[in-house]
């Protein structure tokens, strides 16, 4: 049985948080788009605390796999009480003692590289290609999906492969709800963020000067049954706390004149 591990560092971004007791799209998204293809894969997730108080089991469970997921990019850095995320040197650490599976990094320390603190500098993604197999400028998720289509053979996927639609996210975020089971804070405080749309409707003017956002292109909306669907799966096994925040304004979803209008009129219907 192939066995995929997915190492969740942590994100915060301005729509999307991920440090606990949050546990953002990301990791979700990747466990779906691996079930899509084979339901038999067994999905291994840890967070970076839960590696690093057992490193050398993370390591050794890691080093049996065919795909390690690396999941981090602190976009907003703040001070955080329910764990610390992944380190630079942490990033290339996991790297370079997991020698067996394919290396994935992906989320916003990929797009965007890995920023320390606001106002600084960001170090740019292509640090990290001399440690990761891919270094994923689009969806991690996607990529992952079309990675073990073509048998592992990471030469024939591109990491700039991005979602064209919510089509295939929709059946990732059902099929990947079964990840939370093994999340640290599962049965007490865990907070699942649900994703209603892409980007930000004030894309068309470059949006605010702060926020990176809208570097994520034109709005897509996700349709609300698919949400419920994802909660319905969440809710089924035992998730009780969720956060529509993975949005850039909570009243612009579905919004008139989207991609016409810097403010969008909302659409209350909706």
């Amino acid at each position: 049985m192939d066995r995929v591990v997915i190492l969740d560092g942590y994100t915060d971004e301005p729509a999307g948080l991920g440090v606990p007791p949050y546990l953002d799209v990301y990791p979700r998204y990747v466990a779906g788009a691996v079930w899509s293809v084979d339901r038999s894969i067994d999905v291994k997730y840890f967070t970076i605390d839960q590696a690093r108080a057992n490193w050398a089991d993370f390591v050794k469970v890691t080093n049996e796999a065919r795909l390690l997921v690396v999941i981090a990019g602190i976009v907003t850095p703040g001070k955080y009480l329910g764990g610390e995320p992944i380190k630079l040197e942490e990033i290339e650490k996991v790297a370079n003692v997991v020698t067996q599976p394919i290396k994935i990094l992906g989320g916003p320390v990929a797009r965007f590289g890995y920023g320390s603190a606001g106002g600084t500098v960001a170090i740019p993604r292509s640090r990290f290609q001399r440690y990761y197999d891919l270094v994923v400028t689009g969806d991690v998720d996607l990529v992952v999906y079309e990675l073990l289509r073509n048998n592992y053979q990471s030469s024939k996927v591109s990491p700039a492969l991005v979602h064209i639609d919510y089509s295939l996210i929709n059946q990732f975020a059902v099929l990947g709800a079964g990840i939370v089971t093994q999340h640290p804070n599962y049965g007490k405080n865990l907070i699942i963020e649900l994703e209603t749309y892409k980007s930000c409707p004030r894309y068309i003017t470059s949006g605010c000067s702060f926020c990176a956002t809208v570097r994520y292109g034109p709005v897509k909306y996700r349709d609300a049954r698919a949400i419920i669907e994802e909660v319905r799966a969440l809710y089924n096994l035992g998730v009780r706390h969720f956060r529509l925040g993975r949005q850039a304004d909570f009243y612009t979803y579905m919004a008139h004149d989207t991609g016409k209008l810097e403010y969008p009129r909302p659409n209350p219907e909706l």
